[in-house]
């Protein structure tokens, strides 16, 4: 059942193209929350509870990951039953949308939804654009912010101490694209912040450097720049919520050079 609401924070922010998944994982099942926007105009969200429970995703997606990194074909079996068990049931909810945001929970931030086929052998990624916002919930805060008023086109940041000259050339080389409404920190200057005071400026914002994964609590994993004061050098989802999210309308890319290490659960 799709019950309708007329959520005042965000629905200006869902057209018709869009569509929000957000997955809870629970013990023995899962529930998927989708949000898109009605024929007439209203925003509805409906529930949809799926077969796998946590420890049962758990499995499978480390299964499906070691596929996918050592190439081997047996992956496609694989994708083909997580899109079965966990994308299939929200099928009739994909007609026409070309953008798509993914919310995991659990297990579920390991897994490569892009990766996963239908029974067309299509993927997913083939149908529509898919991005990972932190929570509906920030969505809204987000749709509440100002619009963007960035006077640069890209801010790059090349910001990893090992692959420094691997990462000083991919943000030149990316900056030359953008040519004049560009701006580049590497090397000592790369830090946080300098990367929270020129963030919200500049449209488009490139990283180029590592990451530390929180697999406990994924939106505290964080990307490695330089130290500063007052600042230990690692970027977290509340620091850049702190600048870039400050308004709306940044692209945000990311170069990986590799996880460094993990956290302890928070």
């Amino acid at each position: 059942t799709a019950y309708e609401i007329r959520p005042r924070d965000w629905s200006s922010d869902v057209c018709s193209s869009d569509l929000f998944v957000e997955f809870t994982a629970m013990e023995k099942e899962a529930v998927a929350f989708v949000v898109q926007r009605g024929s007439n105009g209203a925003v509805q969200v409906s529930a949809h509870r799926l077969k796998p429970g946590a420890a049962e995703l758990e499995q499978r997606i480390a299964q499906f990951r070691t596929l996918l990194g050592s190439r081997d074909l047996g992956y496609r079996a694989v994708a083909k039953d997580l899109y079965r068990d966990l994308w299939e049931p929200l099928e009739a909810k994909l007609a026409g949308k070309t953008l798509i945001g993914v919310v995991p929970d659990g297990p579920l931030w390991n897994l490569p939804f892009a990766a996963l086929m239908d029974k067309s052998n299509a993927y997913l990624i083939e149908r529509a654009a898919l991005y990972y916002p932190p929570s509906l919930a920030a969505l809204a805060e987000r749709s509440a912010l100002p619009s963007g008023r960035a006077t640069g086109t890209l801010l790059a940041v090349g910001a990893a101490t090992a692959d420094q000259a691997v990462t000083a050339m991919d943000v030149q080389q990316v900056s030359r694209l953008y040519a004049s409404g560009s701006s580049v920190l590497t090397g000592s200057v790369a830090t946080e912040a300098a990367w929270k005071e020129q963030a919200p400026a500049f449209r488009i914002l490139h990283v180029a450097t590592h990451g530390t994964l929180n697999r406990s609590n994924p939106m505290y994993s964080s990307l490695a720049l330089r130290a500063g004061a007052g600042d230990d050098g690692y970027l977290s989802w509340p620091g850049r919520l702190a600048a870039a999210e400050r308004v709306k309308g940044h692209d945000i890319s990311l170069y990986n050079l590799g996880v460094r290490g993990e956290t302890t659960p928070m």
